[in-house]
């Protein structure tokens, strides 16, 4: 997806991907701090990068919720994702 303007944020979702059972948006944005990618200016973008990585086939959806524990974020409900099975 060359077109999105975040496709290299796909390195840090991938890596959650490779070495987790499941993980949420906010893992994934922590990685992506870890390897000081830049980041959307407004947080609400990640849907777009995670939208971005389920149509390449990279990770899929579950039907799984938890609360958010990053900072700013008042608890809203995160949605879990995992490695896409081939």
């Amino acid at each position: 997806m060359n077109n999105n303007k975040y496709h290299h944020l796909f390195e840090a979702v991938d890596f959650c991907a490779r070495r987790t059972k499941k993980f949420t948006v906010d893992e994934a944005r922590l990685v992506a701090a870890a390897m000081k990618l830049n980041e959307p200016e407004n947080p609400s973008q990640w849907s777009n990068v995670m939208r971005g990585a389920i149509a390449q086939g990279r990770i899929e959806m579950l039907p799984c919720w938890r609360k958010s524990n990053l900072n700013k974020t008042n608890g809203v409900p995160r949605r879990f994702y995992r490695l896409k099975k081939r």
